[in-house]
């Protein structure tokens, strides 16, 4: 919890243009847009509790600019997975997402804890694309 009240201290929200299954969102100020497949990230965190890796959707959570007072009041809930009550945060399930940042600085991206780029992006999920065979 200390690296996330840490980086909200420092990181602020930004302004970027969504697509969601070919439909555009409002543009509004994001502090996070996470594009999970499972239900977990980070040190625990519950940020789509309802995600199945086997459904064929992403489950993106798109938390609206929140000051850092009201994120202190409500950030501790992304650990239990009651976040998604909040009224900026949402959940949509879908298959594709495109993300373009408007306005000054980048926006970054990470991947599963790296950071490895920053918008513009687009994530595709690809139903059973990855044969698995297991062994009992």
């Amino acid at each position: 919890m200390r690296c996330l009240v840490s980086a909200m201290v420092n990181y602020k929200s930004k302004r970027v243009r969504i697509r969601v299954d070919g439909k555009e969102l409002p543009e509004a100020e994001y502090l996070v847009g996470a594009v999970a497949n499972g239900r977990i990230f980070g040190k625990g965190m519950r940020i789509a509790p309802g995600a199945q890796l086997d459904d064929g959707l992403f489950d993106f959570v798109l938390v609206k600019g929140m000051k850092f007072l009201e994120f202190c009041r409500h950030g501790w809930k992304v650990f239990l997975g009651t976040h998604l009550a909040h009224p900026k945060i949402c959940l949509i399930p879908c298959r594709q997402i495109e993300a373009l940042a408007l306005g000054e600085g980048d926006v970054l991206l990470e991947i599963d804890g790296e950071q490895l780029g920053h918008l513009p992006a687009a994530f595709e999920i690809l139903p059973r694309r990855l044969p698995v065979k297991g062994h009992v």
